[in-house]
């Protein structure tokens, strides 16, 4: 069956027959109807059953978000800072709560997890923003985007069903001019899928995403959309939603709040958190987590004093600040404003875009955004002139193949050596699924000088958006 097939999800749920085999072997009959199908696979693995004897295998779904790539454990014991691994059990038998983010979602990239061969698109849907719990004190109620949310979806000029899709995901250094901090890798929600293989992007096993309509104390469902054609589009195979959460405003170190105790949260440890991330101190939370203003044009930007004066604000009490989602699609046509800053906008934003290289397309402010060195003393540092790095470093080269977006000087470089499972004889990291045996596992790179630079800017819509 194709993926594009008609009898995906068409199927008629009043016409399943009763469990007369048994199929599931658990001693139920008449009491249930037939779980499986002819290949005994599951009956209902997607949105709807589909038509005939035979259902579609789907797309795997993503799973609730933990915190591997963050360095810390998969969750905390809710109101308290003791880590435990998601699925155990705390102290009185409560049960551990994954880690989340305020302004962002956190994931496992389902394509790397299940070995999905083809390319897939991951849809969000909002569900429910801006909900805290415990409530906001009665001064300060959380604002309403109920018009947003998909069981009242009525905002003006919203075209989507209030849900959106992940965009290209991109690298982005912890600290400006500190590469040895490390790096993360993003995606912002944008109003058309993205379509893409996952080892061509995802090359970490986790999936973070931002966007003007992650907001704290709010719920999303995540879907994983099968995609199909050259060039690929979302196809009618979907992947079962899994939900996601995100935490209250500004409470972005533990101890996180505990939903079932009065308000606790964020407090002075949460700004001490934002100050020590913007000092680059050690053991601090992490750029992405402690970066909570909505809508950020550049998310390599520091962490800054808007960030700890949220936070602060956050504590004393205050409503959610920032306005909330933007209708998709865009109100501004894509290329029709030229602008060098936010005046000429109407309340838009001013985007400049990298123009070639590693970082092709990314917003940026200027040519430093759009280009690292590769090789030399300052690998990873930023530069701006193809000749702007120190004692061997080559500005712009980068890993195109193997070690995807790495700073290079030799192809070498770039290479990815994973791991062969002998049991399968099939590459379990590297080239994924290749026939292997042992050390044989290697994905070969490719180092290409690709000196970027930022464009002129054009005015988009304050979510940052625009309609081609």
């Amino acid at each position: 069956m194709s993926s594009v097939s008609p009898v995906i999800n068409a199927g008629a749920q009043s016409l399943r027959p009763p469990d007369f085999a048994d199929l599931d072997d658990d001693d139920l009959v008449l009491e249930e109807l037939t779980p499986r199908d002819l290949d005994i696979v599951d009956r209902f693995t997607g949105c709807q059953m589909d038509m005939g004897a035979y259902e579609f295998a789907l797309p795997a779904p993503p799973t609730v978000e933990v915190a591997r790539v963050l360095g810390e454990a998969s969750g905390y014991c809710p109101g308290t800072s003791t880590a435990c691994s998601v699925g155990a059990c705390c102290t009185g038998g409560v049960a551990c709560e994954p880690r989340k983010m305020t302004r962002g979602l956190s994931f496992s990239n389902p394509s790397l997890v299940a070995g999905e061969p083809g390319p897939t698109a991951i849809r969000i849907t909002m569900i429910d923003l801006q909900n805290p719990v415990p409530s906001n004190d009665p001064c300060c109620p959380p604002p309403n985007f109920s018009t947003f949310e998909s069981a009242t979806c009525s905002a003006p000029g919203e075209g989507l069903g209030c849900a959106r899709w992940v965009g290209q995901p991109r690298v982005y250094l912890e600290a400006q001019e500190l590469p040895g901090f490390g790096n993360y890798t993003a995606a912002r929600l944008q109003c058309i899928p993205f379509c893409a293989t996952a080892p061509d992007y995802w090359t970490d096993d986790m999936i973070h995403v931002v966007g003007a309509e992650i907001l704290p104390s709010s719920t999303y469902a995540v879907e994983v959309i099968g995609c199909e054609g050259d060039p690929p589009a979302p196809s009618n195979t979907c992947s079962g939603p899994v939900t996601v959460t995100t935490r209250r405003a500004g409470d972005i170190a533990p101890v996180f709040q505990d939903p079932a105790a009065g308000r606790t949260q964020p407090n002075a440890i949460d700004v001490v958190g934002a100050v020590n991330n913007f000092k680059k101190a050690v053991g601090a939370p992490k750029h992405i987590e402690a970066q909570v203003q909505p809508n950020v044009l550049n998310l390599k930007r520091d962490v800054d004093a808007l960030d700890i004066q949220a936070i602060v604000a956050n504590q004393k009490l205050g409503a959610y600040p920032y306005s909330g989602p933007c209708p998709c699609p865009s109100t501004v046509t894509c290329n029709a404003t030229e602008c060098t800053n936010g005046q000429a906008c109407n309340g838009g934003m001013c985007m400049k875009k990298c123009v070639g290289g590693i970082n092709d397309g990314m917003p940026c402010t200027t040519t430093w955004d759009c280009n690292y060195c590769g090789g030399g003393v300052a690998e990873g540092f930023r530069c701006a002139s193809p000749d702007g790095c120190p004692q061997g470093g080559v500005c712009g080269k980068y890993c195109t193949a193997g070690t995807l977006n790495e700073p290079c000087l030799y192809d070498t470089e770039c290479n990815l050596e994973g791991t062969c499972n002998l049991a399968t004889g099939l590459c379990a990291s590297g080239p994924v699924g290749e026939p292997c045996e042992a050390h044989s596992c290697i994905l070969f790179g490719t180092c290409t000088l690709g000196f970027a630079e930022c464009d002129s800017g054009y005015c988009h819509d304050r979510c940052g958006r625009c309609t081609p």
